[in-house]
């Protein structure tokens, strides 16, 4: 390999090194656009559903209650008790006060639990719903960074195959050019063992039609000065011969 090949490698190799950096380069800055992207979706997502959930725990908290309904046996306890206190016998309605305060304190342990019940069911369904909600911008986002993979997977395939396609030219083209080179430089080492010049392995070639005819022109292109001298003598002899006869 030639020194210019090497460097047309080695400037093929530095350029496909600063493509691949480029590229990555981009690439990170995508992915860590995505990533911010991803958690300033999740902040503001969460904070809007602790917004949410504050916003209805105030209002179960300021609802005012509605009017306690009192049972029948809570009822009837109470006119008994007015009963007796109008009778003046107040023993008898101090003792069914108490039976009757127990019984009231009983049904409002009942209907306040009641009432959490409805709130801790409308908080699980609001948390619920707010879970679903997450759920489906998280599969959103995955969805959104498996097409940035894929897209990051065939760019970078392209830009190998680019690269792989150039090589294969220029290596292509440098074996070409190397293979030229070194059927000159036996041709040349061949003469040089003969006769130092290129018209034996001409005329060889020629006889055997790898070149197809040479002219006669590319042939004395081809002369040394020994040969020109030889050639001059020759054609003198033959003169000569040509004027005794």
């Amino acid at each position: 390999m030639t020194e210019q090949q090497e460097m047309e490698r080695k400037g093929l190799e530095e350029a496909h090194a600063l493509e691949f950096q480029n590229f990555n380069m981009l690439w990170n800055k995508k992915i860590d656009a995505f990533e911010e992207y991803q958690v300033d979706q999740e902040a503001a997502m969460l904070e809007r559903h602790g917004t949410e959930l504050s916003v209805f725990h105030n209002e179960m908290s300021q609802r005012e209650p509605r009017q306690a309904k009192y049972s029948k046996e809570l009822l009837n306890i109470r006119t008994i008790q007015q009963t007796l206190a109008a009778q003046r016998n107040y023993a008898d309605a101090q003792r069914v006060k108490l039976q009757g305060d127990r019984q009231e304190e009983v049904e409002y342990r009942r209907q306040q639990e009641t009432k959490d019940t409805v709130y801790e069911r409308k908080r699980q369904q609001i948390i619920i719903r707010h879970q679903q909600e997450l759920a489906a911008l998280h599969a959103r986002l995955e969805r959104r960074k498996l097409e940035l993979e894929r897209a990051r997977k065939k760019e970078l395939e392209m830009l190998l195959q680019r690269y792989n396609n150039v090589r294969r030219g220029l290596e292509g083209q440098q074996n070409v050019i190397r293979s030229k080179t070194g059927n000159l430089l036996t041709k040349h080492a061949l003469n040089r063992r003969t006769d130092n010049s290129g018209s034996n392995v001409i005329v060889t070639s020629m006889a055997s039609g790898a070149f197809g005819p040479v002219s006669y022109t590319h042939l004395r292109a081809h002369e040394t000065p020994e040969h020109l001298v030889c050639r001059l003598l020759l054609e003198k002899k033959k003169k000569q011969v040509l004027f005794l006869i």
